[in-house]
């Protein structure tokens, strides 16, 4: 760059001033200052002032001085090419932090775990310091989530300083009067409600009163890390509280409700049996009708408990999707009844890989739904579409259809419509179908369609890549 600068200047020397020159070298010590270290900005520095003295003050090809005045120029030059350098090291330095703190704050947000936000810092700090580091956390005494690379920290001395700087808040190890002969730097994890841990650090070589500083932001910055993953599973743990509250409070409300409504209906009915009044076949009906009504609320109840806790595992085989159909509207008889069922299914449709009695209880329970939410009388249309990837499976009601915006509110846990209907259940017989689509890495959803009015509910089943071989012969 010096000799750039003395091209340059050699170029316009005779037609600018001399001392214009030297804005020439002095910026060619900025660029080098900003490109290269301090050695190097220095170096520039002086050979700068030297080039200048030997091609462009007289006698010129000489370092010695005609004027003396030139010599308070080359001690001005030199002072503001050094001055030039330094604050170009600075503003480079600073750079330097800011840029590494903040891909510490990037890589620390993106993880969630304490580990992740310790496996992040000790990347940072190896980069950033060429050091190997450990995260030592105050839980059941310190446990290192971050192991370093040479594992210096498992050593009894630097257990020791690494127990000191936790107690006392305050550095310890290599570089500092206590425990002084460790290896390792001990610098404490502060946060907003005390030391939570410690950041260790192998040197490789004494750190300069800059990097002290900016290790210790990088610990500070760690140490909030860790108070955020700390809170945020603190905070994670009581929404699932508050949910297993709400969840409870809505089962208590659905048992109080929809069991003693048909409980009450088969009391009554039983009652009027026993003392001989009323119609014996209709308080028969009502009994067996309310019995049944009771044992879906019930089963509901057990498999989506069966379902949540992981004990059901789908028995995936080929079955036939017509038999499939044709089974749950068997055992829907009841609830269908006075209902036209309508069925549009294609001869070739091909066989699918499901757990033919769960896909069952989905078309059981969506024909339930029905029968509690449209008229009674009310047809229902079933039909099966072949499409490229997948069987869509869509039953259709003439209901009322479901309220705007609660499409897919129908499909949670204890959720039950605004409209009230008499016996509408807990509301988990939608949530169960849910569930079992997802075991099969399939989908649900519903729809209203406007003519004719009601609920279209939509099935889908992933077809699989192959058909099974039927043996010949």
């Amino acid at each position: 760059m010096t000799g750039m600068a003395t091209a340059i200047g050699y170029l316009l020397h005779g037609q600018v001033d001399p001392a214009n020159l030297i804005m020439i070298y002095l910026a060619g010590v900025a660029i080098v200052a900003s490109r290269f270290g301090r050695g190097e900005s220095v170096l520039c520095s002086v050979l700068s002032v030297l080039a200048f003295d030997f091609l462009f003050v007289p006698p010129h090809g000489s370092l010695a001085v005609s004027n003396s005045q030139y010599l308070l120029t080359f001690v001005v030059m030199l002072g503001v090419a050094l001055l030039i350098s330094d604050l170009t090291q600075r503003v480079n330095e600073r750079e330097r932090r800011t840029s590494a703190l903040y891909t510490l704050s990037r890589e620390m947000s993106q993880s969630r775990s304490k580990r992740g936000i310790a496996a992040a810092a000790i990347k940072q700090i190896r980069e950033v310091f060429d050091a190997d580091s450990a995260v030592m956390l105050a839980e059941a005494g310190l446990e290192s989530i971050g192991v370093s690379r040479t594992g210096f920290e498992r050593g009894d001395k630097e257990l020791e300083a690494a127990q000191w700087s936790l107690t006392h808040s305050e550095g310890a190890g290599k570089g500092t009067p206590v425990h002084s002969d460790a290896s390792g730097l001990y610098l404490p994890l502060r946060g907003s409600q005390g030391t939570v841990g410690v950041l260790a650090v192998l040197p490789p070589n004494p750190f300069s009163s800059a990097q002290q500083t900016l290790l210790e932001t990088f610990a500070n910055g760690l140490a909030m890390g860790m108070e955020r993953a700390v809170l945020a599973k603190e905070s994670h743990e009581a929404r699932l509280d508050a949910e297993s509250e709400r969840m409870r409070n809505a089962l208590l409300s659905s048992i109080s409700h929809d069991l003693r409504t048909p409980l009450t209906a088969i009391a009554g009915a039983a009652s009027s049996l026993q003392s001989g009044r009323g119609d014996v076949k209709e308080l028969g009906t009502t009994i067996y009708e309310e019995s049944m009504r009771l044992n879906i609320q019930v089963q509901n109840l057990l498999d989506m408990t069966r379902l949540q806790s992981g004990e059901v595992n789908p028995r995936v085989e080929w079955n036939s999707v017509e038999e499939i159909v044709g089974n749950a509207l068997a055992h829907a008889k009841e609830l269908l009844h006075g209902r036209e069922v309508h069925v549009n299914l294609r001869a070739d449709l091909p066989l699918v890989l499901v757990d033919g009695q769960l896909i069952e209880k989905v078309l059981l329970n969506l024909l339930e739904n029905v029968s509690t939410h449209t008229p009674a009388g009310s047809p229902v249309e079933i039909s099966v579409d072949d499409m490229r990837e997948k069987i869509r499976i869509n039953v259709a009601d003439h209901g009322p259809g479901i309220p705007k915006g609660e499409e897919a509110k129908v499909f949670e846990r204890f959720f039950r419509r605004e409209i009230k209907s008499e016996g509408q259940g807990f509301g988990l017989g939608l949530a169960i179908c849910r569930v079992i689509m997802t075991l099969h890495k399939g989908l649900i959803w519903v729809e209203n369609r406007p003519d004719p009015p009601g609920a279209l509910f939509h099935i889908e089943i992933p077809k699989a890549d192959k058909q099974p071989e039927v043996p010949t012969g």
